[in-house]
């Protein structure tokens, strides 16, 4: 159970609170926005950067630009594979729980 709570608190923390690149797309420019982020998914202070990757995560045909913005630097992609495997040992804590109080 500490696990599944230990990785909960953990995908918080990557997608609210650690301080990464913001990675929008500058307007008029081909280059991607550097300024702070409190996390992977709002962006940074500018206000067309804020909440660019949970629109893009809702949007058909945006899970292509999500990825490409997730894994645009080594900055932004190492958090998210941490992320990824935190949310699988989670979800192995939980199956894990379950399996133990149904043969308890």
């Amino acid at each position: 159970m500490w696990i599944a709570i230990a990785s909960a608190v953990s995908v918080l923390y990557v997608f609210f609170q650690m301080p990464l690149p913001c990675g929008a797309w500058n307007r008029g420019e081909k280059t991607r926005c550097r300024n702070n982020s409190p996390g992977l998914l709002p962006g940074c202070h500018i206000e067309q950067h804020r909440w660019q990757t949970a629109k893009l995560m809702l949007r058909s045909g945006g899970w292509g630009e999500l990825r490409a913005k997730i894994f645009a630097s080594w900055k932004r992609s190492l958090p998210a594979l941490v992320t990824a495997a935190t949310i699988v040992s989670g979800v192995a804590a939980v199956a894990q729980l379950a399996v133990a109080v149904a043969v308890a």
